[in-house]
């Protein structure tokens, strides 16, 4: 089997940061909590894309991933999960709008492994967790990958009142062309949960 090569791209706006293809942003424009990717963000990218964004308070984010490909059970194993959360200054005025959304041309013809998390709000949580194994090796089950994050249950119950408007959107045009494994979180509100899980294994003399 031939030797395959997989690259990481981690992407973490946690507090504000602004680039040209990625925008997080918390409490600005009035009382709105905005996650935004926007434009040609992440188009055409190759190999593990990994990207967390959130605007707001105490929300935690995670990706994992666990790749082994070897004729004989022996490869790259990365178990660790990048676990990341974010923290902004009390006192913010009252929040009354909340959205995620991913927009434009973003992820176009992107290929491979897209894990995605957007949060807008406070107290969500969030995981990917992937595992592949191509040849003579166990498989990496769900628990496996469960025990390198910490409990991904909100911590409170939505606490999203009648004045707040909450909205998740992807528009028609993003992920045009992509191919591989996708997965996306978007929450809106407050003490939401979501979670994606993967888990292939092949049995011996795959890929022969």
């Amino acid at each position: 089997m031939s030797s395959q090569r997989f690259i990481g791209i981690a992407i973490a706006l946690l507090s504000g940061s602004v680039s040209p293809m990625l925008y997080a942003a918390p409490a600005v424009l009035g009382n709105s909590l905005s996650s935004i990717i926007s434009d040609n963000a992440m188009s055409n990218v190759r190999g593990a894309t990994m990207a967390n964004l959130a605007a707001g308070n105490d929300n935690l984010q995670a990706n994992v991933a666990s790749i082994i490909m070897s004729p004989n059970g022996q490869g790259v194993n990365a178990p660790d999960a990048v676990v990341q959360k974010n923290q902004v200054k009390s006192g913010s005025p009252s929040v009354t709008s909340q959205s995620t959304q991913i927009t434009g041309n973003a992820l176009n013809n992107a290929t491979g492994i897209l894990a995605i998390n957007q949060a807008a709000g406070s107290a969500n949580r969030e995981s990917n967790q992937l595992g592949i194994v191509l040849g003579a090796a166990q498989p990496v089950t769900n628990a496996v990958l469960a025990t390198s994050l910490p409990s991904i249950s909100g911590s409170t119950l939505n606490k999203t009142t009648k004045e707040e408007v909450t909205s998740v959107a992807v528009a028609a045009t993003a992920f045009k062309g992509a191919g591989g494994i996708a997965q996306v979180n978007q929450v809106s509100g407050s003490g939401n949960a979501s979670a994606n899980s993967f888990a292939l294994g092949v049995a011996p003399g795959a890929l022969q």
